[in-house]
């Protein structure tokens, strides 16, 4: 059964799928996983007297970098001509 939005509220839907088909989501399987990941940190970082940062972070911004254009001459682009052939 699968529940499904329609409107505002939930029906239940019926699903039929062969067993072959059907496999367990991996979602819960790192979710645990980065729980003892976490859980690890935590006791290292108490046996240090320390507090650990167990949040998930995002990635920040790309460093910033200098393009030389000194081998790079300038490029002018156009767009290519529409060609039609009856």
């Amino acid at each position: 059964m699968v529940n499904k939005v329609v409107g505002n509220r939930y029906i239940a839907k019926r699903v039929n799928v062969r067993v072959e088909h059907v496999r367990h989501s991996k979602c819960r399987q790192e979710f645990l996983q980065r729980v003892a990941e976490n859980s690890q940190k935590h006791r290292e970082a108490k046996e240090r007297g320390e507090t650990a940062v167990l949040k998930r972070l995002p990635a920040g911004p790309t460093e910033a970098h200098v393009i030389s254009s000194k081998d790079n001459l300038p490029q002018t682009m156009r767009p290519t001509a529409y060609e039609t052939t009856i």
